[in-house]
């Protein structure tokens, strides 16, 4: 598959030739960002490969002037490249831009986007296609009633609580018994919105990154292992600034099998068309439940997709041409 890859990442570098590409990214003030790594890392490829590019960057700090910059970026190239990340992204501003101003981007249309980033909807598309993930419900504040019959369902000591509409770790939180987690729920933070609340379920966490190829085929990359501290029940905010990291994943190969499959049709659940990133637990007993997806991937050479990807012998450049093609 490595090589089936390759060969398309050298068809879209050829189809790339005398386009003008723009790298649409929100100018941040943090260097150490994955918007602006993904962007330097991104542009010295295509630097490399003699192709067409230019910056159409995006400053929060001045919104009006910025908007202007953007549209006219827009309009002066031939496809976008699009690296936003976070509420920014969710806005579907830099989506609707492109659309209207009929200029093809890299990544997912905003449907898909908005639609992956509400857990609860994913949690539904996982149950129409028999994948198992940890029981669940959505913590509504004027009904209480709906968090107490989940507890009297399950068996589970230990709860996560995550914002319900955001693939983002902040705001996650852990409650170590019922108790606490009938506390954590009568007083959540309102600034993040709806939450979901699933059953802990000890074990490895993998992820497994899905690449659109030709023909609706598409690559997978071997599981990338996320190691926790001991101790340390979940990946919160603070984990995910300096992650640590095992690729590929020493597990056996029908686990292996198992959660790429699942991967592969929440990919296809999503109506993905770019890059996604799959999130499972796998338990003592070889148990696989699937967590989240991700379709807002990071692709700094860094990130979690890359990383599995050039670990398995990929070449980075090939995942960067793969995610330019999607907006062919």
């Amino acid at each position: 598959m490595l090589e089936q890859l390759h060969n398309h990442a050298e068809s879209i570098q050829q189809k790339l030739r005398g386009k003008r590409i723009g790298i649409l990214y929100a100018a941040m003030e943090d260097t150490n960002s994955i918007v602006l790594k993904t962007r330097t890392d991104i542009l010295t490829i295509l630097n490399s490969l003699a192709l067409e590019v230019t910056d159409i960057p995006y400053d929060q700090n001045e919104e009006v002037k910025a908007l202007h910059d953007v549209i006219n970026g827009i309009n002066s190239v031939d496809l976008v490249c699009k690296i936003v990340h976070g509420q920014l992204n969710r806005s579907g501003l830099f989506q609707s831009l492109c659309e209207a101003l009929k200029k093809p981007y890299s990544g997912h249309d905003l449907k898909t986007d908005l639609l992956s980033q509400n857990k609860i909807t994913v949690k539904g598309r996982m149950d129409e296609n028999n994948i198992l993930t940890p029981k669940y419900t959505k913590i509504i504040p004027d009904k209480p009633q709906e968090l107490e019959v989940f507890i009297k369902e399950t068996r589970a000591k230990k709860f996560v609580l995550k914002p319900a509409e955001t693939n983002s770790s902040i705001g996650i939180l852990f409650a170590e018994d019922q108790k606490t987690l009938k506390e954590m729920a009568s007083s959540l933070p309102v600034s993040y919105g709806d939450y979901l609340v699933e059953e802990y379920i000890p074990g490895r966490i993998i992820t497994i990154g899905v690449i659109p190829l030709s023909d609706n085929k598409v690559y997978t990359t071997p599981p990338l292992e996320y190691i926790l501290e001991s101790g340390k029940p979940i990946m919160d905010h603070n984990w995910k600034l300096h992650p640590n990291r095992v690729s590929p994943a020493k597990i056996p190969n029908s686990i292996n099998k198992k959660a790429t499959e699942w991967a592969k049709c929440l990919h296809s659940a999503v109506g993905a068309r770019g890059i996604t990133r799959s999130d499972f637990i796998i338990t003592q007993d070889g148990e696989v439940f699937a967590l989240e997806i991700n379709t807002n991937v990071g692709l700094a050479k860094n990130n979690d997709v890359p990383t599995a990807f050039i670990a398995s012998g990929g070449n980075y450049e090939d995942i960067v041409l793969a995610n330019l093609g999607t907006a062919l």
